[in-house]
């Protein structure tokens, strides 16, 4: 869903939030409200997201484990 949301432009949308423009926040808040995937992926259940978080504290400690591996080899 993530990517999904990535490819549809979510976080484009999303990074204009930061702008200190009132007008442009607001219109950002009006667009995201029509994601779809966006909605989807916050209306899971807790339960869901406990599996989800656990999934990507999984996928974390593989990535520090491939980085440690790749600076042992580096030259």
């Amino acid at each position: 869903m993530e990517y999904k949301i990535w490819e549809d432009g979510f976080f484009d949308v999303l990074s204009t939030l930061k702008s200190d423009n009132e007008v442009l926040q607001k219109q950002s808040l009006a667009k995201i409200e029509k994601f779809k995937t966006f909605k989807a992926l916050f209306s899971r259940s807790p339960a869901d997201i406990g599996i989800i978080l656990e999934s990507y504290k999984k996928i974390e400690s593989l990535g520090n484990e491939l980085i440690l591996e790749i600076e042992k080899t580096s030259f």
